[in-house]
């Protein structure tokens, strides 16, 4: 009997803390917080011809660590209700694209996260994105003359990790998180690394060309592309602070 009655305490007592803990989260002050993403294009000069005419990506959570020496010790996570596809090369994206509008509990923040994962919804804007996290297309020139176009399909889960030089302070006011992408950067890497193979192929490694002379960078065809074009776009992007 005295074993039932302990038990009965302890689970008493923990849904009495779950119950507490979740009355102090709800009240809890909060910030609404606007995060946005911007792309930062056509400022450098390339090595041979080349144009991007589809970039999108798709996010599909976003969060926000807590700093070690804010009150609040745990991370407080935002995830997304549904995917958010964005077309990096739309006219609102050299401005700004809002990818999420949410209210975040008060506390100082260190880091944000964004995740990217694979499309699954229907929609006539992104129906090249469904079934990737990324897809991008386009053309370049290796000899300036003759044009090569291009696909690139990803379906790996990326996470960018975006680290605050002096954390992030809600306290009540409505605040813009601003994320830069730096598409040139990400298109000048992808330009070498197809010079280098083509040059200087490594070793058990060519390109893939289509019978139509097209290249499909994917998880099955000129995979080391994809993996260095996946790198590059996760160190492109950038907090402005």
């Amino acid at each position: 009997m005295k074993n039932v009655k302990s038990v009965l305490f302890v689970a008493l007592s923990l849904a009495l803390f779950a119950s507490c803990s979740s009355d102090d989260d709800d009240k809890m002050e909060k910030s609404s917080v606007k995060v946005s993403i911007k792309t930062t294009m056509g400022k450098e000069e390339l090595p041979l011809p080349f144009e991007l005419t589809t970039f999108q990506i798709n996010i599909s959570e976003i969060e926000f660590d807590v700093s070690e020496g804010s009150k609040i010790k745990l991370p407080q996570e935002t995830k997304l209700n549904k995917s958010s596809p964005i077309n990096l090369l739309s006219d609102k994206a050299s401005s700004g694209i809002v990818v999420a509008t949410t209210n975040i509990s008060n506390a100082t923040y260190k880091e944000v996260e964004l995740k990217l994962d694979v499309y699954n919804e229907e929609n006539d804007s992104y129906k090249e994105l469904k079934s990737n996290s990324v897809y991008a297309s386009g053309f370049f020139s290796l000899d300036g003359t003759n044009q090569t176009d291009f696909v690139i399909k990803s379906e790996k889960k990326l996470e960018v990790e975006l680290e605050y030089e002096e954390n992030l302070e809600l306290n009540g006011t409505s605040t813009n998180v601003l994320i830069d992408l730096n598409i040139d950067k990400i298109i000048q890497e992808l330009v070498v690394g197809i010079s280098k193979i083509v040059e200087n192929p490594p070793l058990g490694f060519e390109l893939q060309f289509e019978e139509d002379g097209s290249l499909q960078i994917t998880k099955d065809k000129n995979q080391l592309l994809l993996t260095a074009f996946e790198n590059s776009l996760i160190d492109g992007f950038t907090l402005v602070e």
